[in-house]
């Protein structure tokens, strides 16, 4: 399971819910781009970063489903409820 829930405060833990080891995790979206390594921490941390995050576009297109991408990037082999 993985959701995200487009909250405004990009530093509020419920942004974004996994499950890794059978274990339920929130965090928000600072911390998960410094987890995946794709921002240092000190930068991701920063408050130009927490800006520049609050400013991006976070809804998909209107002509993107969310079954949609996840079919086009499992290469036509995704199957909605399979993964949980």
């Amino acid at each position: 399971m993985v959701s995200f829930r487009k909250l405004d405060d990009v530093n509020d833990p419920k942004n974004f819910t996994f499950c890794l080891g059978s274990q339920r995790r929130e965090i928000s979206l600072v911390e998960l781009v410094w987890r995946l390594d794709l921002y240092d921490r000190s930068d991701a941390t920063s408050p130009e970063f927490v800006v520049f995050l609050e400013h991006c576009n976070k809804r998909l297109p209107e002509e993107v489903t969310e079954t949609g991408y996840w079919v086009k990037i499992a290469s036509g082999s995704y199957t909605v409820g399979t993964a949980s």
